[in-house]
């Protein structure tokens, strides 16, 4: 049986073991605080970062914003400018030139004066001068109300229409003039009737 300074070396020595092994686990844990807390402090870190990096991109999207109003305002400045313009074009009254004719005698422009047409007059093809009125030109810009207004006073005041036809120059000075005259070549033509003239949608009808 051990004697009793036996049992205290004993004692002593698991002592010893033991506060070793607490001495160790205790390492372990502040490692681990201190992994922790490294950790931590990085990920706050981070957070700065993406804080920064939301407040920036929130300040682009601000300054995208503001410059997509003022595109905006742009475009609705320009599109009432192109509206204008339009309207401009749709406005502009045609200039009337008629041809006069021997066999007319001034009817024709007695006509279109008394239907309150400004119109002026020129020289046209000599071989057409002894030829009645018969056809009306139109220039690219004349709109299809004013063919019609100016087609139906001249069938109401009785001129025979066999030829209603777009201006075949390309001079610009032409774009929005009607040219009132003869033609020489009515072909096998019929007369134009009010009705076919009210009843056209565009144009291109009388091409």
């Amino acid at each position: 049986m051990p004697d009793f300074d036996e049992i205290v070396e004993r004692a002593k020595r698991t002592s010893s073991r033991a506060a070793i092994l607490s001495l160790l686990l205790l390492g372990v844990v502040l490692s681990a605080v201190a992994y922790s807390v490294l950790q931590l402090r990085s990920l706050q870190s981070q957070k700065v970062d993406v804080a920064a990096q939301i407040k920036d991109l929130e300040t682009q999207r601000d300054n995208l914003q503001t410059q997509r109003n003022g595109l905006q305002i742009e475009v609705n400045g320009l599109q009432k400018s192109l509206k204008d313009a339009r309207d401009t074009v749709n406005n502009v009254v045609p200039v009337i030139k008629y041809f006069p004719k021997n066999l007319d005698e001034k009817r024709v422009e007695k006509l279109l004066q008394a239907r309150g047409f400004a119109f002026t007059t020129g020289h046209g093809k000599e071989d057409l001068s002894n030829k009645p009125t018969s056809a009306i030109f139109f220039g690219q810009a004349v709109k299809l109300d004013a063919v019609k207004s100016v087609a139906t006073a001249l069938i109401k005041g009785g001129v025979t229409l066999l030829v209603i036809r777009p201006i075949q120059s390309k001079d610009p000075g032409k774009a929005n003039m009607i040219e009132i005259g003869s033609t020489a070549h009515p072909g096998s033509n019929s007369p134009v009737t009010v009705e076919r003239i009210q009843s056209a949608k565009t144009l291109a009808e009388f091409s």
